[in-house]
């Protein structure tokens, strides 16, 4: 596993899945960067979408955090927006179904370590 330390984004984040075995809990989720285009007049025109990858943590502090945030949407598909700082790490899947589907595939994702709301 490849890591770059202490990484902070700030977006929001949808698919939150929460995992719990004898070995502890383990959240999943998409975190995803848009930011407002504007015209050449300066008002506002569109939501671009800039950056998404995968999250993780193990840590239950930040886990009862984005479960909290995650429970308080009405309406809407992604959490308010968030300040999240972590390592950025790829994981390797070498699963053998993953290998049989074309070889060992990278993913990107965020660990992350602590959250605040922006």
């Amino acid at each position: 596993m490849n890591q770059v330390d202490s990484t902070t984004i700030t977006g929001t984040i949808k698919n939150i899945k929460v995992y719990t075995n004898t070995r502890g809990t383990l959240l999943k989720g998409w975190f995803d960067k848009r930011e407002v285009s504007t015209l050449p007049d300066g008002t506002p025109d569109r939501s671009k979408y800039v950056f998404g990858t995968n999250i993780i943590t193990t840590d239950p502090e930040v886990i009862a955090t984005l479960m909290q945030l995650d429970k308080a949407r009405v309406n809407t598909e992604f959490t308010p927006k968030l300040t999240l700082t972590g390592s950025l790490s790829t994981w390797f899947d070498n699963r053998p179904e993953a290998k049989a589907k074309g070889g060992v595939v990278s993913q990107q994702q965020l660990v992350v370590e602590s959250v605040s709301v922006a």
